[in-house]
């Protein structure tokens, strides 16, 4: 969550360096929490003859992912405006995590406009000074290549986990978790998996199933309607078979798996030869046979050459093609007052 309080601080009257606070904290509970932060910070001003005109906070949001950081993006913005000459923080963590080319972005409009970064564990950070600039830069470096490491001792930890057929993530609907692994869970919810496959054997489109789903009252295992794309994965999810499957789309910012080990990320990501994949891992919700049976249908309908089953305003939507592109068409209702 990012919130910006442009307030002056409620014990630094005395001070007379127009200043702005900065509050970050990732999820990490080690951190000093916000009120902690704003606490220490406020103490420092008072001590230091500081006045806070404006606090800017995120929270949530890793000191890397600077582009999810609106508040400190705003801060920076408001670097022009010559209101503050100073960024209080409770310590150079906070202010970022990023690598020292991406610092040399944040940092130098605050240079231009003099503006200095103050935090309360290091005070005055001198970006003026040659000395400065590379404690900062190494100690920037540091601070990043603890991310780094991180992220890397994190995935290696997960390819274990996935190793030994635990489970990672939030279990799906039918399933709950038991010493980390997936065991049934609900029956009502294990029947509404079983319905959605047995009705969508039988003939029912996803579309389909979904209002009937909603129309008899089901809701997801959050408590929301169902949508066509929930119900899409749940069809095309192995784990009903009792299959368990990772890495297909893990990747992290830094680190993914790559020949059964953790290795820098790339572009492409993961191929299917790098899946975690382990047969009869859990019990099974959806015997084989009928989870292969739908993995046919869904393939079969992609390939469909027929109007829509159930008909409809437009029954050759997806079906016919442009005669220039050969992309596909679809039927749509013109707003009123729009030319046709």
């Amino acid at each position: 969550m990012a919130t910006c309080h442009p307030t002056t601080a409620r014990s630094s009257n005395n001070g007379h360096v127009p200043a702005v606070a900065y509050i970050r904290m990732s999820s990490n509970k080690q951190e000093a929490s916000p009120q902690q932060q704003r606490d220490a910070i406020e103490a420092y001003a008072v001590q230091h003859g500081y006045r806070i005109i404006a606090w800017y906070v995120d929270e949530g949001i890793s000191g890397d992912a600077t582009e999810k950081r609106l508040q400190f993006q705003r801060m920076i913005a408001d670097a022009d405006n010559g209101k503050f000459k100073a960024i209080l923080c409770w310590n150079q963590d906070r202010f970022g995590r990023f690598n020292s080319l991406e610092a040399g972005h944040w940092v130098y409009p605050l240079v231009q406009a003099g503006i200095s970064l103050v935090t309360c564990d290091a005070g005055l950070i001198d970006w003026n000074d040659f000395t400065g600039r590379m404690m900062y830069a190494i100690q920037q470096e540091g601070k990043h290549q603890f991310l780094r490491d991180l992220s890397r001792n994190t995935m290696r930890g997960k390819l274990a986990a996935a190793k030994r057929g635990d489970w990672l993530g939030k279990p799906p609907i039918g399933y709950i978790l038991k010493n980390k692994r997936l065991v049934l869970g609900d029956p009502a919810e294990i029947q509404i998996v079983q319905d959605i496959f047995a009705w969508y054997l039988g003939g029912e489109s996803v579309r389909g199933i979904t209002r009937r789903l909603n129309e008899i009252g089901k809701t997801t295992s959050s408590g929301k309607p169902w949508i066509p794309s929930t119900i899409q994965n749940i069809l095309k999810r192995v784990t009903y078979a009792g299959t368990y499957k990772w890495n297909k789309r893990t990747q992290g910012k830094y680190h993914q798996i790559s020949d059964g080990k953790v290795c820098d990320s790339t572009p492409n990501g993961s191929n299917s030869g790098d899946w975690i994949v382990i047969p009869d891992n859990h019990p099974a919700i959806i015997d084989r046979q009928t989870f292969n049976a739908v993995q046919q249908r869904l393939t079969e309908r992609k390939r469909r050459t027929t109007p829509h089953k159930n008909g409809g305003r437009f029954v050759l939507t997806g079906l016919i093609r442009c005669g220039k592109c050969g992309g596909r068409m679809f039927g749509t209702i013109p707003n009123k007052g729009q030319q046709v």
